[in-house]
């Protein structure tokens, strides 16, 4: 397979993922039928920017990086590939973040349309730079992103102007978006701050389980389940008659008493134990003292 053959993949055409899903098709007219997505050209076949490129690698680039001093790039050599790797993160976000992030003035991202999801794939995007009221203060059209299977490169353009800055993210879903202009994060449900972070409803106290339940944080959520003893969907929990649901231990011989949560047993009358075990006496008919009167023997 040769670099050519690469590009085509990279031009080709896909059918619905439900007629022909994980596979693709070459629009180079040499070649005949389908080929998995995860078709890998040979190593003479891999572009020269995966394996020669700049890194940026610096921890004050990645996006929550709110510092100082304040960085940019202008002496970026312009065109040249770059990855971003390290503290600095693994991409560049796909969404608007929050202004004066990655120790800078004024925030790069990238616009119009996802990073390449096929190995070696490549796309042109818009890189924007986020500033005062608008996430669109400044742009970069053209901007080159490759795929170059586990990571990406860039061929970035010099920063017309300081303080601007390609920012870092470590995936699609780690730097919080934002309003315009702003400089604090839009949260999901469940998240809160700059950078967002996982709100501990247990923790806090900001739950709706029973009382009788346990909580259990989650990213984003928590989850509530009824204690031992007790039935229910967590935010409801009623307590279990084990006495008459016949879910108890007791001896045949003792009696089960329910209580909240869980249940006693004792033995009855004539009988020894802890109610889970109980053993009985041997009773002997009552005899009459002439001293003190009518007895009532038992034996173990």
């Amino acid at each position: 397979m040769t670099l050519a053959n690469v590009e085509t993949i990279i031009e080709m055409s896909i059918i619905s993922a439900s007629q022909k899903a994980g596979y693709v098709r070459f629009k180079e007219p040499r070649l005949r039928g389908w080929c998995p997505l995860n078709v890998i050209p040979r190593s003479g076949a891999v572009p020269g920017e995966c394996k020669s490129y700049n890194v940026l690698n610096e921890p004050g680039r990645y996006w929550s990086s709110t510092g100082h001093p304040l960085s940019c790039d202008k002496n970026l050599t312009s065109g040249g590939w770059y990855r971003f790797q390290g503290p600095a993160g693994k991409m560049m976000a796909t969404h608007c973040i929050p202004r004066q992030s990655c120790n800078s003035r004024m925030v790069g991202w990238i616009g119009g349309g996802d990073h390449p999801t096929i190995a070696y794939q490549k796309v042109t995007r818009t890189v924007y730079m986020h500033h005062k009221s608008s996430c669109h203060y400044l742009s970069y059209p053209g901007t080159d992103i490759r795929n170059c299977s586990g990571f990406y490169v860039y061929k970035l353009k010099s920063t017309t102007t300081c303080f601007q800055r390609y920012c870092g993210v470590n995936d699609e879903n780690d730097a919080c978006s934002t309003n315009p202009g702003s400089t604090a994060c839009i949260c999901p449900s469940g998240y809160s701050g700059t950078p967002c972070r996982d709100n501990d409803e247990c923790t806090t106290g900001s739950h709706n389980c029973h009382s009788q339940a346990t909580c259990t944080n989650t990213p984003g959520a928590f989850t509530c389940s009824c204690k031992v003893g007790f039935t229910g969907n967590g935010v409801s929990c009623s307590d279990i008659d084990e006495c008459t649901d016949g879910a108890h231990d007791c001896h045949q011989d003792a009696d089960c008493e329910n209580t909240e949560g869980e249940f006693t047993c004792s033995c009855k009358q004539g009988f020894t134990g802890d109610g889970r075990l109980c053993t009985g006496k041997t009773f002997i008919p009552s005899v009459l003292h002439p001293a003190i009167g009518r007895l009532f023997i038992f034996v173990d």
